[in-house]
């Protein structure tokens, strides 16, 4: 009976230090960049930053085939 009883104390001990090393690091999430990428201001700047970058891919990859596809209609209009 007493060993079971040190073991529950033990148990109580564990957890509550398992409690505050949690709260310690959630403490440390709560901090920098990932605080502000949960705010209503940072989600608002990665969805502009999501399209931007989109544009900018978008542009440079298919930019090549876009002016061929000009050329390409243009000559045909011209009959070259």
């Amino acid at each position: 009976m007493i060993n079971n009883n040190k073991k529950h104390i033990r148990r109580k001990l564990l957890n509550k230090e398992n409690v505050k090393e949690n709260k310690k690091e959630y403490e440390d999430e709560e901090e920098g960049f990932g605080n502000w990428l949960r705010s209503e201001n940072g989600a608002s700047q990665m969805k502009m930053f999501v399209v931007a970058n989109f544009m900018v891919v978008f542009m440079t990859i298919a930019w090549p085939h876009i002016v061929q596809a000009f050329e390409i209609i243009a000559s045909l209009l011209k009959g070259e």
